[in-house]
């Protein structure tokens, strides 16, 4: 007989881990504290970790950027100095470099004695002479102006090309030595270099820089300009005693050309005055030289350092007379350098005034110029220049019909002087009175101005 299946017993449970066990157990009001302290517990301690945590400041020793350069050795401390005695001038040059000396002579259109030293490195074994940077000293008649000797000699005309490619202010190196000097480019075809020239007294300087003749194998046209800046930045006139120091104001000289000529002065086109002096003491200089831009200076309040001209010396005890020529209680300076000052420290001498002819009050509108002195001791320094004329019916020609589209003005005070100085060349409303002056003339004293 067939056996009758026996029922199988269902698979035993797999055990859950213990803790489960034990939670199941536990009342729900037993486990609710507990999952709250871990909500709230948890974000309070990372809160605190994060607050406390120590901020890491800089080190001493970091170098932080700075917007203050660092301070560099001069490049050319060790640099050789090449004076010329003769000529009074110094300048600086490498160490590693010779130069040579070269002189010539032209007669054509001027007789004209040239000297040339030429630099180069020793490096350089080539027989030729020219050096990447040379000096070229002109001796010129003292009447020849610089823009004419580079005119005649420098940029002449060429059948091909202008020799020229520019010829402008050379900014730099006027600004530092005070003297007018001019940068020249010139034309690659002719000659890949670069000049800077000036006129002192009977001489031309230039100092040039040739791109295409060597100074290192790997010096770039950059590094060659470099180098002639550097020999630039090192030029200077050797020092001599200046026996003056003067403080006024520059005017005119009003000196006329036969004047001049018998005063054997060449140049003299303005003066220095408006300095504080006692009777019988010189009350101003002619200012006997080329080398300034004496118009930009013109009334404005400067120091001038300089020397007295040979044989004005003694010109107060020849009783300001210089062959047979009365000189205006003037003598004669050669600057050597001048500064300009606020206007504030040339008040020694108060602005002249007279008595007015009457008090009516006369009012035009012109633009304000400086004007040339009749006389070096005829203080006429400004005029007016008017688009509709005035009638003066007081005026030395006798015709009260006579328009007026000039006239002469004079400060009554310091401020006005300012006033005026500050206004050069604008239109300008002033108020003032008629007075007589120089040679039967009469002129406006200004006690009021206004700017339209």
């Amino acid at each position: 007989m067939p056996e009758t299946p026996q029922p199988l017993s269902p698979a035993p449970l797999l055990s859950e881990p213990a803790h489960r066990n034990i939670l199941h157990r536990l009342p729900l009001w037993y486990i609710i504290p507990f999952i709250l302290l871990i909500i709230f517990l948890i974000p309070a301690l990372i809160i605190t970790i994060l607050l406390y945590q120590p901020i890491t400041k800089p080190s001493l020793s970091t170098k932080l950027p700075s917007s203050t350069p660092l301070l560099t050795s001069d490049p050319t401390t060790n640099w050789i100095t090449y004076t010329n005695q003769e000529n009074e001038l110094q300048f600086k040059y490498p160490p590693d470099w010779i130069y040579s000396e070269k002189s010539e002579q032209r007669d054509v259109p001027y007789q004209l004695n040239t000297k040339k030293i030429y630099f180069k490195p020793s490096s350089d074994k080539s027989k030729d002479e020219l050096g990447a940077f040379s000096i070229w000293l002109y001796e010129i008649p003292n009447e020849l102006s610089l823009a004419e000797f580079i005119k005649t000699f420098i940029c002449y005309p060429h059948p091909e090309v202008t020799r020229c490619v520019t010829v402008e202010k050379a900014i730099d190196f006027t600004a530092v030595h005070n003297i007018a000097a001019q940068k020249i480019t010139y034309h690659p075809q002719i000659s890949f270099s670069e000049s800077t020239i000036f006129k002192k007294g009977g001489l031309i300087i230039e100092m040039v820089i040739d791109f295409e003749l060597p100074y290192s194998q790997e010096a770039t046209t950059e590094d060659k300009r470099n180098t002639f800046d550097l020999i630039l930045s090192t030029f200077r006139f050797m020092d001599h005693p200046q026996d003056l120091t003067i403080r006024g104001v520059i005017r005119t000289s009003g000196l006329t050309d036969e004047e001049k000529k018998q005063l054997k002065l060449q140049y003299s086109q303005y003066q220095i005055t408006d300095f504080k002096t006692g009777e019988n003491e010189i009350n101003g200089y002619f200012i006997e030289s080329d080398q300034f831009s004496l118009d930009t200076y013109q009334g404005k309040c400067v120091q001038m350092d300089g020397a007295i001209q040979s044989g004005w010396e003694q010109i107060i005890a020849d009783n300001f007379t210089f062959n047979n020529k009365y000189t205006y209680h003037r003598s004669v300076i050669v600057p050597g350098t001048i500064n300009i000052f606020p206007d504030d420290k040339c008040q020694d001498v108060k602005p002249q005034t007279l008595q007015p002819e009457s008090e009516e009050l006369i009012t035009v509108t012109g633009i304000i110029q400086h004007a040339k002195r009749p006389a070096p001791d005829i203080n006429y320094d400004y005029l007016i220049s008017l688009s509709t004329p005035v009638y003066n019916p007081g005026n030395a020609s006798g015709d009260p019909n006579f328009p007026f589209y000039e006239i002469d003005i004079s400060p009554t005070s310091y401020q006005i002087q300012k006033q005026i100085n500050d206004n050069i060349n604008k239109k300008t409303t002033i108020t003032g009175n008629w007075v007589w002056g120089y040679a039967e003339s009469r002129y406006l004293e200004v006690n009021e101005m206004k700017i339209p």
